[in-house]
């Protein structure tokens, strides 16, 4: 359900060239037909549209909270909220052992693009910790089209394996994180910019892949 098909986190595909592609990849016998939009360029981020936003997820009420998903998302099955039934999911994560002074230092330290950290306190309503303030991270968007979630999703992960290697069960986050390759360099603490480009030679498959299905 999590991982249906092979995809970077951000695949920067509309729903329609998606579809396309999956028909195509997955062998799916299908009768498809695709409406393109009038007025979009593939540079724009839906807060560029001046169309109104209607949340695809209870959790994602604005579209800050869309860009910045595919990064904190990859922390659930974990024992770590990411503000789930509050305002703010997966703008924020928290869980009592964090210290969110702390975390949120050594992840500016890494001098992430287009986002601003700061430490944090909240009381999500369901999931882990439901109904108790815990301290935390708040992540807001500077300027959304600098921003990348990879790099955010690979410097929280190490961050929280470096920060809290007893206390943070990863046991599960095979399931979010399914790159072999990336989780083992994860617990052994490669640097980022290494992890990043062992990705390269996929990402370029992909991108090939796509380039048939892409409308604009």
């Amino acid at each position: 359900f999590v991982n249906y098909h092979p995809l970077p986190l951000r695949h920067g595909m509309t729903a329609g060239e998606l579809l396309q592609w999956l028909v195509r990849e997955r062998g799916l016998n299908a009768e498809l037909e695709v409406v393109r939009m009038r007025g979009y360029r593939r540079d724009m981020l839906f807060s560029d549209t001046g169309l109104a936003w209607s949340a695809p997820s209870p959790n994602l009420k604005r579209p800050e909270q869309a860009l910045l998903y595919p990064a904190i998302a990859l922390l659930e099955g974990t024992n770590v909220s990411v503000g789930r039934g509050t305002a703010d999911a997966f703008a924020v994560i928290g869980a009592p052992f964090i210290d969110g002074v702390k975390l949120s230092a050594a992840l500016r330290e890494q001098q992430l693009p287009g986002v601003q950290i700061s430490a944090t306190h909240f009381t999500p309503r369901v999931g882990p910790y439901a109904r108790r303030r815990i301290p935390g991270v708040r992540f807001a968007l500077e300027d959304p089209h600098a921003f990348l979630a990879a790099p955010l999703g690979l410097a929280l992960l190490k961050s929280m394996a470096g920060l809290y290697p007893t206390e943070w069960d990863a046991s599960r986050l095979d399931r979010m994180l399914a790159h072999a390759t990336t989780l083992a360099g994860l617990r052994a603490q490669t640097p980022t910019l290494e992890l990043i480009a062992g990705w390269q030679a996929e990402l370029e498959t992909f991108e090939k892949s796509r380039s048939d299905v892409l409308l604009y």
